[in-house]
């Protein structure tokens, strides 16, 4: 019984920790974390999902703060979110295969965030065009810095 109450502490820090490096990360890439095109550092965070389905949380939570702290609008926490958890749930679902596991949060971003960026910020781009440096951004963010995440996760499980 104990046992259990530790593991499920334990994955509540873990998810905890991962929610503030996400918040972190996104802070310290400010001047480049916002608009169409968009490096977050803490976007490299979205491939956490390979290792543990719990891990969905954390890297959402984290999503859900930084849209709350930096900026507080709810279209923004809400779909921002849900692109999130989306692409969190379909990095877990393909993660024996690397290019599969970041193809499903680099998607779901480049279809959600221009939408977000145009309804909740005003921009006045053409859709398309948004998608399209959001899709740079992403493939960047999460294909190259996702790729260093997991190397180094990878050597801590070992």
């Amino acid at each position: 019984m104990n046992n259990k109450k530790n593991i499920k502490l334990y994955i509540m820090i873990n998810q905890a920790i991962i929610a503030c490096l996400y918040v972190t990360l996104s802070f310290l890439s400010i001047p480049l974390a916002f608009g169409s095109f968009q490096i977050r550092l803490s976007e490299g965070l979205c491939v956490l999902p390979i290792f543990s389905s719990s891990n969905i949380f954390g890297i959402s939570l984290g999503c859900f703060l930084t849209n709350f702290l930096l900026y507080g609008n709810i279209i923004d926490m809400i779909f921002g979110t849900i692109a999130t958890v989306i692409g969190g749930i379909g990095t877990y679902y393909f993660r024996k295969n690397y290019i599969l596991s970041c193809a499903i949060p680099i998607i779901s971003n480049t279809i959600i965030i221009p939408l977000v960026l145009k309804y909740a910020y005003g921009f006045g781009e053409l859709y398309i065009i948004m998608v399209i440096q959001m899709f740079i951004s992403e493939f960047l963010s999460i294909g190259l810095i996702g790729r260093v995440v997991i190397y180094v996760q990878s050597r801590f499980q070992k």
